[in-house]
């Protein structure tokens, strides 16, 4: 996951501690919580892979906040779009996902990635 602020896009933003490696391909999009203030410019941010992980992201410094293994049956990857909602009115959002495996939609609690 690399986040760039050139023209070219090869300058990392100075506040990032580099670019994020995953073991498998990101193919879904990445999402934004502007919801989720981490401070006053950060907000939490998400994105899955095909190493079958979600993770929530600090957006200003690019810091892993968490990362959630979701495994059914074997890696689950992650291929769609995320999407979140507090459904069970607890003042915390769940993540809703899809995989490409599974052909499951699974939801995660945001606060700490545990299945919801």
């Amino acid at each position: 996951f690399y986040s760039r602020e050139s023209a070219n896009l090869s300058a990392t933003p100075s506040n990032w501690g580099g670019d994020i490696t995953t073991g498998g391909p990101i193919r879904s999009s990445p999402f934004m919580d502007l919801n989720e203030s981490l401070s006053a410019t950060a907000f939490a941010m998400y994105f899955g892979s095909d190493d079958g992980k979600l993770r929530k992201i600090n957006s200003e410094t690019g810091a892993v906040l968490w990362e959630a293994t979701l495994t059914q049956e074997g890696p689950a990857h992650v291929d769609g779009d995320i999407t979140l909602g507090d459904v069970d009115g607890d003042g915390v959002v769940e993540i809703f996902l899809h995989t490409l495996q599974t052909r499951e939609v699974i939801a995660l609690r945001g606060a700490d990635g545990s299945i919801a």
